[in-house]
């Protein structure tokens, strides 16, 4: 890479940032989903976490 420690550490942060950002992010908790699939509804992705979360006990139909 470079001679400068700190040159180096600098890009190697802004590689992992733009990484990041590329990644899509949970529409509830803003965090950016790194699983191999997530669920999109009305374009809006949700990772797995916040989706159990959001679960509830359907009632009984009988």
């Amino acid at each position: 890479m470079y001679e400068d420690p700190a040159f180096d550490f600098f890009a190697q942060d802004m590689r992992q940032f733009a990484k990041i950002q590329r990644q899509p992010h949970c529409r509830l908790c803003r965090e950016a989903i790194w699983q191999d699939s997530a669920v999109r509804i009305d374009g809006a992705y949700y990772c797995d976490d916040c989706l159990r979360f959001c679960r509830i006990p359907l009632a009984d139909p009988a």
